[in-house]
């Protein structure tokens, strides 16, 4: 035992010996003080039940038998207080007058004796509990050593926690997700790398007999929401094999050192159960690139720790690691290169075929009346994520039981996905006629425009919902990469609305705050992401890790604002052409609040 740890159980056998004396010291009670006119009144009053009287100090202690409380009077004159007492012992009855007897005090060979009982214990127990910790952290060292010398079991290793740092941590282990490939929907061009890592899995000396060797890692990254835990969950249920999930976040821990047994504890888990699959969620918030403003010196520990165990992988490990991200951008390229994470599967949003198959599976199980047709539904998630349709569908069941419905309605399906997209209806839809018109106008601007590209409008409403006064439901595109032409004309619809205001009352109002900011961030991404501008040719773009990302975003500025005007310009006239119809659309607004898709498309063909 060290010269500090003799000095620190010292100090701390000392305080507690200290602490129990003190308490098993009687401490004298402290009483009120009152004047001898006060108890003189208790005694005329008949009220005594007992005096405690201390001669050589001139004080009694009187017990108040009527409102039971006891208090100290101070006695100024003895004979005074003795005829007093005397004539009240005459007449009262039960009376007790007694001589006072002090709190007995612990003598000096008492304390003594405690503290020497107490020593002897103390120091027994400390010693056996010392000893008892420091052996197990020199088997766990010894372990460890053994380990990496290839003597023993790496799975034993961090089984309960070494050196005590761990806190109970262990890894979740599902034997059986219950998920497979057949759960999985929209992915038919990378199922084939999948199904390849399952045959590996199932049929390691196929593939070892041809020289193949397992990869270590895959990389699925993707918006959230679009299914990367669920495809990870599917590996391992249709592999069959071991399944450890963890959130990266979860790897953090307080102490040094211990995040990065903890992720030793999961890969050493892993080993033990092998063939098994590791599954980290959420790995940005471990593996952001090194030595940047992001990063951090324990953070980077954390990443390199990850990295080590991977490569300690070899062709026996049968061990592969699935990691998911929404920040692809962010990873550290040591986590991306070759020989770690070799496969990197981009999780899109689901298309129009993907979408029906996802609503025929979570509608699966739910009673649907038969009279709904799901197209509409297909067609106005355009964008939206698995998450999202599974969301609608539940929220629709909710709906239909809470308006007593024997089956989930077209309603109440459409119903949920206003409130899934664009939020609830608020209670407090009491607006004056004045900004009803106003809101009617603004979204038959947006309606206009939008079916003046060409896209199909299925609802307009001004009908309050989240922190909108109105909307607009149309169908966007499904092709992700879109012209020049197709986000200019996206910024044109956002920007209709402001424009109809300016068009009818000859000014603007706040409601249209979101749709500039909408607007701004297209255009921001044309000129600083995609390059796109007025003209064609190429310029530089913005990119994560330049320094000059100011220089760049200051001198497109001009260029960005001009290109917004041109774009508000260009819309004005758009309306400009469709005032009677955009009066005529506002007045329909105005009567039925909500306009559905074949309402509009009458009155934009008259």
């Amino acid at each position: 035992m060290s010269l500090r740890h003799r000095l620190f159980r010292i100090f701390v056998m000392y305080f507690l010996t200290i602490t129990l004396i003190y308490f098993l010291t009687p401490v004298e009670k402290n009483y009120q003080t009152v004047s001898y006119y006060s108890f003189k009144c208790d005694l005329e009053a008949g009220e005594v039940a007992s005096i405690s009287y201390n001669e050589d100090e001139k004080f009694a202690i009187v017990k108040n038998g009527v409102e039971d409380l006891e208090y100290k009077v101070n006695i100024i004159s003895k004979d005074n207080f003795e005829v007093d007492v005397y004539e009240y012992s005459l007449k009262a009855e039960n009376f007790v007058f007694e001589k006072y007897q002090a709190p007995a005090q612990l003598g000096l060979y008492t304390q003594i004796s405690i503290t020497l009982l107490f020593n002897i214990v103390g120091y027994t127990l400390w010693s056996k509990i010392y000893h008892k910790i420091h052996d197990k952290k020199k088997i766990n060292f010894k372990e460890y050593n053994d380990t990496k010398k290839g003597k023993k079991d790496s799975s034993k290793l961090f089984a309960g926690g070494s050196f005590g740092l761990l806190n109970g941590f262990q890894p979740r282990k599902v034997e059986s997700t219950g998920i497979t490939f057949k759960d999985v929907i929209g992915l038919d061009k990378q199922m084939d790398e999948l199904r390849d890592i399952v045959r590996f899995l199932k049929e390691p000396k196929k593939y070892e007999e041809i020289g193949a060797t397992l990869p270590k890692g895959i990389l699925l990254f993707g918006k959230p929401g679009v299914g990367k835990t669920h495809i990870a969950r599917a590996i391992a249920g249709e592999a069959d094999v071991p399944f450890f999930e963890i959130s990266a976040s979860e790897i953090n821990a307080k102490y040094l050192g211990e995040s990065e047994e903890r992720v030793r504890s999961i890969f050493a888990a892993a080993e033990k159960e092998a063939p098994a699959i590791i599954y980290i969620d959420e790995v940005d918030s471990i593996a952001v690139q090194r030595y940047t403003e992001n990063s951090n010196k324990y953070g980077a520990s954390i990443l390199n720790q990850l990295l080590a165990c991977m490569d300690g992988f070899t062709k026996d490990t049968n061990v592969i690691v699935i990691a998911a991200t929404n920040h692809m951008r962010e990873l550290d390229d040591a986590l991306l290169r070759s020989g770690r994470f070799d496969i990197k599967i981009f999780i899109h949003t689901p298309d129009k075929k993907a979408r029906r198959e996802l609503i025929d599976y979570y509608s699966g199980g739910k009673k649907i009346a038969s009279s709904v047709n799901f197209d509409r539904l297909v067609d106005i998630t355009v964008g939206l994520t698995g998450a999202d349709i599974k969301t609608i569908l539940n929220e629709a069941a909710l709906l239909s039981v809470r308006k007593e419905e024997e089956s989930i309605s077209e309603d109440s399906i459409m119903e949920a996905f206003r409130k899934v997209e664009i939020g609830s209806e608020n209670n407090f839809n009491h607006k004056s006629e004045e900004q009803l018109k106003r809101t009617a106008i603004h979204e038959a601007g947006h309606a206009i425009v939008s079916k003046f590209f060409g896209q199909n409008v299925s609802e307009i409403s001004i009908i309050s919902r989240g922190g909108a006064a109105g909307y607009n439901l149309s169908t966007g595109d499904e092709d992700s990469d879109l012209s020049f032409n197709e986000m200019k004309h996206q910024i044109m619809v956002l920007l209709a609305g402001r424009a109809a205001e300016e068009e009818i009352f000859n000014e603007v109002s706040a409601g249209a705050s979101n749709d500039l900011e909408r607007a701004s961030t297209i255009v921001r991404e044309m000129f600083l992401r995609y390059s796109m501008r007025d003209k064609l040719g190429v310029s530089m773009v913005l990119t994560d890790d330049m320094d000059l990302n100011g220089v760049i975003v200051d001198e497109s500025y001009d260029g960005m604002n001009k290109f917004l005007k041109s774009c508000y310009v260009e819309t004005k006239k758009i309306l400009v052409t469709k005032r009677a119809l955009l009066r005529k659309l506002s007045r329909e607004l105005m009567n039925k609040e909500t306009l559905s898709k074949s309402e509009i498309e009458i009155i934009l063909k008259e």
